[in-house]
């Protein structure tokens, strides 16, 4: 299946690629790409066939995110987000799971931001918050949304003094509704607009925890999540530098300096940089693909998951997020004036790339806490091994 797609993919390339600009200016993905995506099923990689899922080791599923994020920056990353629900499926009982995702047609969103309170009532639990960068919510049948737990009083449930009991809720379309707040310049396809539920009754089927693992005999239901989720992330940077620095070249090429300077492609800072990052780049996916079928291997053979093997796949991840933003920064550098237009693939890539780095998965913190790992201490991010 892995295999199946990847070419899926990089057939739809050319349909993604054409309506690009139709896609930033409404903030959503262009619809018919919706539908093409919908029947390639690549938002359930991580779902097992008998949920209609790619099954994709997620090593592969890289592959897949550089080559969408490469034709368009949104599609990638509204594809990414479907993954976290499919992930967190493993924790649900069978008959949940089959009614969850039923419908291959069904997309998913998430918010990994514990910015609502759930408390426990007779029929499961009451649900009230407002969750901002829920990516693709407007094309989603089903949102997982994070929670804090919290006692009859709205206080929160403390599992220690800084740790609160924290669940994943699955609800359903027509149990919250979505303000429109997406206004940005970077990632605009990918309608990452606030959500709002108010005291929806979630039955306890529906909720899961981060920590839980699945009971299936599979790699989905053994792997720490947040680990090949910001795998995720990475390949998608690396997807939009490699993508960048292709049209650095185009340029270079093509354009003859209008004055007594060097076209582009003679100046030697552009030869550097052209070659510099093109190795730097390979290099970096080459790294992170090897980190994350490590860890599938390992699942796959049932060893147990260490925090070394986790360190390495964090350090992979940050290493590729931050070489892609370099590589970017130096092609835009390097495409002189044709890298200002709006129109201009560098541009684009500039203003994506920003917001693709304010994601939580993409800050140092995780390659902070490899290297404590690598000293032999103690991860200080919660949530490192779930």
């Amino acid at each position: 299946m892995s295999a199946s797609a990847l070419s899926a993919a990089k057939e739809l390339v050319p349909l993604i690629e054409e309506l690009r600009f139709d896609t930033e200016d409404n903030r959503a993905i262009a619809e018919p790409v919706v539908e093409a995506l919908k029947k390639s099923r690549l938002g359930r990689m991580a779902l097992l066939e008998e949920n209609d899922g790619l099954q994709t080791p997620c090593a592969d599923a890289l592959d897949v995110f550089e080559v969408l994020s490469g034709a368009e920056a949104s599609v990638g990353w509204v594809i990414w987000n479907n993954s976290l629900p499919c992930w967190y499926s493993r924790a649900l009982d069978a008959s949940t799971r089959n009614e969850i995702f039923a419908d291959a047609n069904w997309w998913y969103a998430n918010s990994t931001r514990p910015q609502g309170k759930a408390t426990r009532s007779s029929d499961g639990y009451r649900v009230n918050g407002r969750w901002s960068l829920v990516s693709g919510c407007e094309q989603a049948e089903w949102i997982l949304l994070l929670c804090i737990v919290a006692d009859e009083s709205g206080a929160p449930i403390m599992l220690d003094e800084q740790m609160p009991e924290l669940r994943y809720f699955f609800l359903r379309k027509g149990q919250y509704s979505i303000v429109d707040t997406w206004n940005v310049n970077g990632l605009r396809g990918t309608g990452s607009h606030d959500v709002v539920v108010e005291g929806a009754v979630v039955p306890e089927s529906y909720v899961v925890s981060p920590d839980q693992f699945g009971t299936v005999d599979h790699p989905f239901f053994k792997l720490p999540v947040l680990c090949v989720i910001t795998a995720g992330l990475a390949a998608q940077n690396l997807g939009v530098a490699k993508k960048c620095l292709v049209s650095a070249i185009e340029v270079c090429r093509t354009k003859i300096s209008p004055s007594f300077s060097a076209d582009l492609r003679d100046r030697p800072r552009s030869q550097l940089g052209v070659s510099e990052f093109s190795a730097a780049l390979e290099a970096a996916s080459a790294h992170l693909r090897l980190c994350t079928s490590e860890i599938w291997d390992k699942a796959a053979s049932h060893s147990e998951i260490d925090h070394a093997d986790m360190a390495r796949v964090y350090s992979a991840s940050y290493h590729a997020v931050r070489q892609s933003q370099m590589a970017v920064n130096s092609m835009y550098d390097i495409g002189s004036t044709s890298s200002i237009y709006n129109d201009s693939p560098l541009d684009r890539a500039q203003r994506d790339m920003q917001v693709m780095g304010r994601h939580i998965c993409a800050q140092p913190m995780w390659a902070e806490d490899a290297g404590r790992v690598t000293f032999g201490l103690t991860p200080k991010v919660p949530m490192y091994e779930l």
